[in-house]
C-alpha cells in the first residue's frame, strides 16, 4: 500500500538533498500516478488534502519551520517561485477536467 509519509519521511529524508531535490522527489514519488488517480476518480475530503500538503511542506524543511511561504513556493519558476506542486490545487484541476468531458457530447464511434 501506497504510504506518503513512508515514501517521504522514512525513504528519503535521511539523504542530503537541495530543496529543489526534494520538490522533484515530491513531484516524482509522492504525488505519484496512484495519489493522483485516486483524485481523479473519487471525492478526497479537505483533511486528507490538508494532511498532504502538511506532510509535503515537513518533507521539504525537515520538520522544521518553513523559510519560505508556501505561495511562494508553488510559484512558477520564472516568476520566482520554486514550482512545488500543491495537492489542492492538482485535485481542483482534476476535477474540472471533468467537467469539459462531461459537456463535450459522445461522438458515435
Amino acid at each position: 500500500m501506497f504510504s506518503l509519509e513512508k515514501c517521504l519521511n522514512v525513504l528519503w529524508s535521511s539523504r542530503d538533498l537541495t530543496l529543489y531535490g526534494k520538490i522533484n522527489i515530491v513531484k516524482s514519488l509522492a504525488l505519484s500516478l496512484k495519489l493522483i488517480f485516486v483524485a481523479a476518480v473519487l471525492p478526497i475530503p479537505d483533511n486528507f488534502i490538508n494532511n498532504v500538503n502538511k506532510q509535503i511542506v515537513e518533507f521539504l524543511w525537515s520538520h522544521k519551520n518553513p523559510k519560505i511561504k508556501t505561495t511562494t513556493m508553488i510559484g512558477e519558476k520564472k516568476e520566482g517561485g520554486l514550482g512545488m506542486p500543491d495537492f489542492d490545487l492538482i485535485n481542483k484541476s482534476l476535477k474540472a477536467a471533468w467537467v469539459k468531458r462531461l459537456s463535450v457530447p459522445e461522438r458515435p464511434t
